[in-house]
């Protein structure tokens, strides 16, 4: 038996011969968007993990300086005025197209 054969082997048998599959990212379009549209606009998104599961995220959606917080205030109301939490990339980008309507 080869080298090779015998490597070969004792890699099969300890299952280091098969690479890892990484997992898909599910929102890595939604969130490149959300992004870059934050950026262009002005808006804010912050992470805020779960202090007792770090895999627990919370995604807080702050608008533009030109969208006033206050009630009536300012010509453009926040449309999420009290809720700024989402729960994934993708409502994340719906809240943030939504503020990019508002401005443009």
């Amino acid at each position: 038996m080869t080298e090779l054969s015998v490597m070969t082997l004792l890699n099969e048998a300890f299952g280091l011969s098969k690479p890892k599959t990484k997992k898909k990212d599910t929102y890595a379009t939604a969130r490149a968007k959300a992004k870059r549209i934050a950026k262009k606009i002005g808006a804010e998104i912050e992470l805020v993990r779960d202090s007792s599961d770090r895999r627990n995220i919370t995604y807080m959606v702050w608008p533009p300086k030109s969208i006033d917080l206050e009630y009536g205030a300012a010509p453009r109301v926040d449309p999420h005025e009290g809720d700024h939490s989402a729960w994934d990339w993708d409502e994340v980008l719906e809240m943030v197209e939504e503020y990019e309507k508002i401005i443009n």
